[in-house]
């Protein structure tokens, strides 16, 4: 019963974050070091301590719907790259008057584990 309960666990948390048509297994301890990564790059500061998007930049929710990890790692480091191609990011750096940095740090794991968290919702 225990393999069970846990295989069927396993399935809920698989299926609680697809999303049209991709999907993000979610590690906890990945996606608690992404938030953690989160705090330490002052990503908060302007998209908010819960990712609620603020006056200075968009919400960080539901991001699974655009992007998958590849992508997003490849944004984390160098946003400006995504805004000439991307006419979704274009609207985006139009609307909020804050322009997004690239990731202060360069560590692949910790680019990684953030943009795990960031899909993970």
């Amino acid at each position: 019963m225990n393999n069970f309960l846990r295989g069927f666990g396993l399935l809920v948390a698989v299926a609680s974050v697809v999303a049209c048509g991709r999907s993000v297994v979610v590690d906890p301890a990945t996606r608690d070091a992404g938030a953690r990564v989160y705090r330490s790059e002052s990503c908060a500061g302007c998209h908010g301590e819960e990712r609620g998007g603020g006056r200075l930049a968009p919400p960080l929710r539901s991001l699974a719907r655009h992007w998958d990890e590849e992508e997003l790692v490849r944004f984390l480091r160098d946003p400006t790259a995504f805004a000439a191609d991307d006419g979704r990011i274009r609207e985006m750096a139009a609307r909020f008057p804050s322009k997004m940095p690239p990731a202060g740090t360069s560590d692949p794991e910790k680019l990684r584990a953030l943009a795990h968290f960031l899909l993970a919702d």
